[in-house]
C-alpha cells in the first residue's frame, strides 16, 4: 500500500502505464481504490489497526475446504429453501472451518458455534443429542436466525455482524450512532463489547468467501470431500452407543462423523441412546439395521427395571414411574444420586416426574 501511495501522489491516473513496476495483484488492488477521494487514501487504509496478518491460517483453511464438501450442497438447498443467499453458507469457515467437533471456550459448539443459550430456541440440547453438532439441522437454525437479522437490520453486512455480536445489540449500534453503514460503525463505535471479533467478523466472512471460491488459485489443486450421504432413521426401541458402533465396524470415528449430534461429552461408551433418537447411517448399511431394531423391539427388554422391585438396577436400563413414586425414592431405588438421575433424563426439576413415565437409568 505504501508502495501504491508513491505512485498516488504522483497523481498517476492509470495504473496500467506503469504496469511494469506493478504486480498484477498491485495494479488489481489500485483499482480496488479508485472510487474513493483522498491523498492519503492508500496511507490511511494501512494505518495501525486496519490490517491483520495471521500465521498459520493456510492449513485451517485447506481442511475446512474438504470438509465443507460433506455438507455444503445440502446447506445450500437450505438456503436457497428459506430465500436467503446461498454465500452465507460459508459462515462456517469463519466459525469453525467446518470443523464437527469444534468447541469455544464460552459453551459454542458445531461448524456454526451455536451458544447453549441460542441453540436451545431452535434445537434440540439435551444430555442425549445435541443437534448444534449436527451440520444440517444447525444450518436450518442459522438460516432462521440470518434471516430474522436481516428482517430488523435490513442489510446483510449488518445481519451477518449481528450473527457474531448479536442482532438486538448491532441495532442498539445503529440507533446510539444514527447510522446503518457498517464502516462508520466500526469507526465511531466506543462499546467494550463491539470489540475486534465484531469489528473484523463481516470483513473475515468477505474474505474466506473469495478465498473459497478462487481455492484452486490460493492452494493449487484443491481436493474437497465428497457428499456425505446417510439414511436417518428413528429407534424404535433404546440403543447403547456401543451398539451403534458395531454397526461401524467399530470405527469410532466415522461413528462420530455421522452422529456428530450424538452427545458423548462424558466420554462413555455404554451411553444408551433413548426411543425415537435418530441415528445416520450409511444407505446401504441402513435397510438391514432397521431390520434389526425391529426385531429387537419385540423382544422382552430384560433390561427394564420394574417399579418398586426388590432387586437391584441394571444400569443403562429404564424405569417405569408408579404412583407414589418420589425422584429421591427412585434415585435409592436405583442406587445412583437424584443428580444423575435428573440430568440423564433431562429433568429441570425432580418434582416433573408423573406415572408411566419411563426413566432412563444412569450408567
Amino acid at each position: 500500500l505504501n508502495k501504491l501511495q508513491k505512485y498516488d501522489s504522483q497523481k498517476v491516473k492509470n495504473p496500467e502505464k506503469i504496469s511494469e513496476e506493478l504486480s498484477p495483484e498491485e495494479i488489481e488492488l489500485w483499482k480496488k481504490f479508485e472510487s474513493i477521494n483522498g491523498t492519503r487514501k492508500f496511507i490511511e487504509a494501512s494505518r495501525a489497526g486496519r490490517l491483520r496478518f495471521q500465521l498459520g491460517q493456510r492449513d485451517r483453511i485447506e481442511l475446512g475446504v474438504f470438509y465443507s464438501g460433506r455438507y455444503l450442497k445440502k446447506m445450500e438447498q437450505i438456503f436457497r429453501d428459506e430465500g436467503l443467499p446461498v454465500e452465507l453458507t460459508r459462515l462456517p469457515f469463519v466459525e469453525s472451518s467446518f470443523n464437527i467437533y469444534a468447541r469455544s471456550k464460552v459453551g459454542a459448539s458445531g461448524i456454526w458455534q451455536f451458544v447453549p443459550r441460542t441453540g436451545r430456541a431452535y434445537m434440540k440440547i439435551n444430555n442425549f443429542i445435541d443437534e448444534r453438532n449436527d451440520p444440517l439441522i444447525a444450518t436450518k437454525a442459522s438460516a432462521k436466525l440470518l434471516k430474522q437479522n436481516f428482517n430488523l437490520l435490513k442489510s446483510w453486512p449488518l445481519a451477518v455482524t449481528g450473527y457474531n455480536h448479536g442482532a438486538f445489540g448491532v441495532r442498539g449500534l445503529t440507533k446510539k450512532l444514527k447510522t446503518e453503514n457498517l464502516n462508520e460503525i466500526i469507526e465511531r463505535a466506543s462499546s467494550r463489547r463491539f470489540g475486534f471479533a465484531g469489528e473484523n467478523f463481516y470483513s473475515s466472512f468477505m474474505a474466506i468467501l473469495h478465498v473459497e471460491s478462487n481455492a484452486d488459485k490460493y492452494f493449487g489443486s484443491i481436493k474437497r470431500s465428497s457428499e456425505l450421504k446417510f439414511e436417518k432413521i428413528p429407534l424404535p426401541t433404546s440403543v447403547l452407543w456401543d451398539t451403534v458402533l458395531t454397526w461401524f465396524e467399530g470405527d469410532v470415528d466415522k461413528a462420530k462423523m455421522y452422529n456428530p449430534h450424538i452427545n458423548l461429552r462424558k466420554g462413555r461408551s455404554a451411553i444408551r441412546i433413548p426411543t425415537g433418537v435418530s441415528i445416520h447411517l450409511p444407505p446401504e448399511k441402513a435397510p438391514e439395521i432397521v431390520i434389526w431394531l425391529e426385531e429387537q423391539k419385540k423382544k422382552p427388554q430384560s433390561s427394564v427395571v420394574v417399579a418398586n422391585n426388590d432387586s437391584p438396577s441394571e444400569k443403562g436400563g429404564e424405569y417405569y414411574v408408579r404412583k407414589g413414586d418420589t425422584l429421591s425414592h427412585i434415585a435409592r431405588h436405583l442406587r445412583v444420586t437424584i443428580k444423575d438421575l435428573m440430568e440423564a433424563n433431562d429433568l429441570s426439576s425432580a418434582n416433573k416426574i408423573k406415572p408411566g413415565l419411563k426413566l432412563v437409568v444412569p450408567d
